[in-house]
């Protein structure tokens, strides 16, 4: 028994022999073949068959024969209409397999784009833990060269800065500043560097730069130009570890006082000032001296002066104390 492929009206007939190949699609430009519309004719040469048919009974259908009559050429048309309302992708010579047919599971996720201001080698990681205001331990979540192992938790400290820690003034501040900082973004960047990390939030922003400007944190002196300034900036707010609280004024020396002179102390007169009183010229004698006078000079003078030294210096010297 010989089949052959039955074109419906308007296809082009492929000749004898001819099988579609795996695959095989009609063009869409061909008519649509008529509802229960035969695909293959069969012919058979020897007409012995027909007479034992026909006097035998019913002849058991080829298995194949079966299949192609009941649902192999229905599902063919389906493909058929299905083609006609689709367009379908030419086939490829090269034999590799187009976008439609690899699964999504196994397709390359694109690598995620960065923010402005965020470089290259920076990696998208997750903060676990904040040790303090300068300690974080985080772990990564993709293998870019950002320095960390994906998924292996690290504890790092955060670079350029240097924050309070324990009982100094504005280490708790400190701390808690950083995990708001970190809470408010997802997820953050990070880049490894020679003696710590640097942090990006979400949107580009300097983490480090930003703690520094706000006063939570004091920049090294290895610190770039960006983080000296940001200090600046926060001294002359006063903000965080720069705040009257945590800064204390230097006092200021008060002068040493100085012990007034004692009556027991000469005090030596300038030579120019004259230091005694004249009075009227007597014998000497203290019993007409006048009231207050303490030394009679060689003049013949008295003296008031409440010392001995410079006493009658300008009138020859003392004659006699009183």
């Amino acid at each position: 028994m010989g089949r052959r492929f039955n074109p419906p009206p308007g296809w082009p007939d492929p000749g004898p022999g001819w099988t579609p190949p795996p695959g095989w699609l009609p063009n869409p430009a061909w008519p649509p073949a008529p509802p229960g519309w035969d695909y293959w004719s069969y012919s058979d040469p020897t007409p012995i068959r027909q007479v034992k048919r026909v006097v035998l009974g019913p002849v058991r259908t080829h298995p194949a024969r079966k299949l192609a009559r009941s649902g192999g050429f229905g599902f063919l048309a389906f493909l058929f209409v299905l083609a006609a309302v689709t367009p379908a992708s030419p086939p490829r010579d090269d034999g590799t397999a187009t976008a439609a047919s690899v699964p999504s599971s196994a397709r390359p996720s694109p690598s995620p784009t960065l923010p402005a201001g965020v470089p290259a080698q920076a990696q998208r990681v997750v903060v676990d833990e904040v040790v303090d205001g300068q300690t974080v331990r985080l772990h990564a979540l993709d293998d870019r060269r950002g320095g960390f192992r994906k998924g292996t938790k690290t504890t790092v400290a955060l670079l350029g800065l240097a924050s309070p820690r324990g009982k100094q003034c504005h280490s708790g501040e400190s701390k808690t500043a950083l995990e708001a900082r970190l809470s408010e973004t997802t997820p953050v960047y990070a880049a490894a560097a020679k003696g710590g990390v640097l942090l990006w939030a979400n949107r580009g922003e300097s983490i480090n730069l930003r703690l520094v400007q706000d006063g939570d944190a004091r920049a090294v002196k290895s610190a770039d130009a960006g983080m000296k300034q940001a200090e600046v900036t926060a001294k002359a707010m006063q903000s965080g570890v720069w705040s009257s609280v945590c800064v204390k004024p230097k006092p200021t020396p008060s002068p040493t006082p100085t012990a007034p002179p004692t009556s027991d102390t000469p005090t030596e007169a300038p030579p120019d000032t004259p230091t005694d009183e004249p009075s009227e010229p007597g014998d000497g004698g203290g019993d007409h001296a006048p009231s207050g006078a303490t030394a009679l000079c060689r003049d013949g003078t008295y003296s008031f002066s409440a010392h001995r030294r410079g006493t009658c210096s300008h009138h020859g010297g003392v004659a006699q104390w009183l």
